[in-house]
Parts: structure tokens; C-alpha cells; sequence
């Protein structure tokens, strides 16, 4: 058996100490820092700014994608404002076809309005004359009286807007020259146009109206007999009211339609009994 005195003891010790104290501290884990989502513990920090890194950026993440789907979201709203907006427009349902601002009636449109681009609309650039509204046979705005004396032309201004459009006048004559009542006209236009004359007997008979070389026969909506032409004028000589009467004195009326262009016409329209 080995005996060791004092001083010995005290050296084994020493030596026993000394190797306690030279040994690693094992610290923090790679388990631990495993659980902990990455974040280290050791004192320089870096793993945990890391850590702090990483979530800011998953939380700017959310946030663009949450600024996404709000900006998505009002682009939606700002396009369905818009649809909305088309669907209520006057030419959709309750718009009365034919009128203001509503689709057109088959390419047609009431009053004065003119088709363009299947809406109906004011003429462009295109006033009416004093005489509208006078699209009518029974609106025809009346003249002052002639007489089969007066051979000279009266004159009225006119407008037509638009190919649809139909203006009416009307006069009396007297018959005060022997049974000869004639109906007369000139017209100038920078457009040609179709002028129809006829007239309401003051007897009570079935008229007769030979139309000249020129122009055609025609019946008014009315009922009244007259003739229609292309040219710029016409005498109307061969009237017989009645063939138990000289007496040819009636109201005359005059119509002017069917322009050659789609366009806003002017016109100054002579005439005379």
C-alpha cells in the first residue's frame, strides 16, 4: 500500500484542480438553439438579429400583401362604379325610343332630333325656322291670301336638318281670273330637294290635277291631289275643282322633303297662285 504523506496529497490536488478548470463550458446546445426557432443566447447576438430580421420582413410581407388585396379591392369597386354608371345611361331601359338623348326608332327620331350613332340628338349646327314645328299636313302654318291676279312670288326661308325631316306651308288662293287657278313655285337650295304641291278645293268635289313633264302625281296623308318634283320650279296650270264650277278657289299647300344629302339644308322657297 502507497502511503503518501502530506505534501503528496496536496499535489494530487492541485493536479485535479487544474484539470476541472482547463475543461470547455458545454453552454447553450445546438438542441437548444434548435428549439428556440434559431435564436442563439451567446453573447455576440448575431443569431438573434437574425432572428429579428427574419420576422420583420415576414411582417412587411403581410403588409404589401394586405395593401395588395385593399388596392385590388378598390380598383373592383371603382370598376363596378363604372358599369354601373354605363347601365344607367339614357338610352338604356325607360328611355322613350325616338326622343332626346334615347336610342333612335328604327333610324328615326320625333320632332326636330336627328340620328347619329343610333342616339338621337339635336341637329348639329342647325336652328329651325320660325315656321316649326311643321312637320305635319294639319300644322302646315297658314300665308296670307293670294289671288290669281298677282303673278309675283312670296317667299319663305326653310330648313331642312336631316333627311327626315319634312316641312309644311300652306296659302289661299282666289280664284278671281276667269277659272284659272295655278300653283306655282321656285326654289333655291344648295341641295336638291323634292317640293310637292296640292290643293283643297274650296267645293265640295273630287278635283282633278294633270301633272306637267317633270313631275308626278300625288296624293297627300289627307287625301288632297297635287304633284311632286326634283326640279327647282313648277307650274301647276291644269286644275279643275269642279266641272259644274269656274270656281277654283282652295287652300294650297306646299311640301319640302327628301333632300339629296343626310345634312342641315337651307332653303328660300318662292311661290304664288
Amino acid at each position: 500500500m502507497l502511503r503518501l504523506g502530506m505534501g503528496g496529497i496536496s499535489t494530487a490536488l492541485a493536479l485535479m484542480l487544474a484539470g476541472c478548470a482547463g475543461s470547455e463550458d458545454p453552454g447553450t446546445t445546438a438542441a437548444d438553439v434548435s428549439s428556440t426557432g434559431g435564436a442563439s443566447t451567446t453573447t455576440d447576438g448575431s443569431s438573434t438579429t437574425a432572428a429579428s430580421t427574419s420576422t420583420t420582413a415576414a411582417a412587411e410581407s403581410t403588409s404589401s400583401t394586405t395593401d395588395a388585396a385593399d388596392s385590388s379591392s378598390t380598383s373592383t369597386a371603382a370598376d363596378g362604379s363604372s358599369s354601373t354608371g354605363a347601365g344607367s345611361s339614357s338610352t338604356g331601359p325607360g328611355c322613350e325610343l325616338g326622343t332626346l338623348d334615347c336610342a333612335c326608332d328604327e333610324d328615326a327620331c320625333q320632332d326636330d332630333l336627328v340620328c347619329m350613332d343610333d342616339v338621337c340628338e339635336p341637329p348639329p349646327n342647325c336652328p329651325q325656322e320660325d315656321s316649326e314645328p311643321n312637320d305635319v299636313e294639319a300644322d302646315a302654318p297658314e300665308f296670307d291670301e293670294l289671288d290669281d291676279f298677282n303673278p309675283n312670288l312670296e317667299f319663305v326661308d326653310g330648313r331642312l336638318p336631316s333627311a327626315e325631316d319634312v316641312d309644311w306651308f300652306s296659302y289661299r288662293c282666289d280664284d278671281n281670273a276667269l277659272g284659272q287657278v295655278d300653283m306655282n313655285f321656285e326654289i333655291d337650295t344648295p341641295i336638291p330637294v323634292r317640293v310637292c304641291q296640292y290643293i283643297e278645293c274650296d267645293i265640295a268635289d273630287t278635283p282633278v290635277v294633270l301633272c306637267p313633264d317633270g313631275s308626278d302625281a300625288d296624293t297627300s296623308p289627307d287625301g288632297l291631289p297635287g304633284c311632286c318634283t326634283d326640279l327647282p320650279s313648277l307650274s301647276i296650270t291644269d286644275i279643275d275643282c269642279s266641272t259644274d264650277s269656274n270656281d277654283d278657289s282652295g287652300r294650297i299647300f306646299l311640301r319640302v322633303d327628301e333632300p339629296a344629302m343626310d345634312a342641315c339644308v337651307s332653303y328660300d322657297l318662292g311661290y304664288h297662285c
